[in-house]
C-alpha cells in the first residue's frame, strides 16, 4: 500500500501527467522526440528540469534572453 502511494505521488508521475496534457505542436514535438528515444537516438527525460530545458531549447528562440536583458536595461 505504501509503495503504490509513493509511485502515484512521485515526481515522475507528475511529469507524466503534465506530458499527457500536451496538445497541438507540443504534442507533435513530444511524439517525435519519443520516437527518437525508442530508436536510441535521444535519452529519455527523467525529471521536470530536463523537460523544461529541452522545451526551452525547442520552443524559445535564442534571442529571447537577449531581448529580455535589453528590456531590463531600458526600465532602469
Amino acid at each position: 500500500m505504501v509503495h503504490s502511494f509513493h509511485l502515484r505521488h512521485s515526481k515522475y508521475y507528475f511529469l507524466t501527467l503534465r506530458i499527457f496534457s500536451f496538445v497541438g505542436h507540443a504534442r507533435e514535438w513530444w511524439d517525435y522526440r519519443q520516437s527518437r528515444v525508442e530508436k536510441g537516438r535521444k535519452s529519455p527525460i527523467q525529471n521536470w528540469s530536463e523537460l523544461k530545458a529541452c522545451m526551452r531549447r525547442t520552443f524559445i528562440p535564442p534571442s529571447f534572453d537577449v531581448d529580455r536583458e535589453i528590456e531590463k536595461r531600458k526600465l532602469r
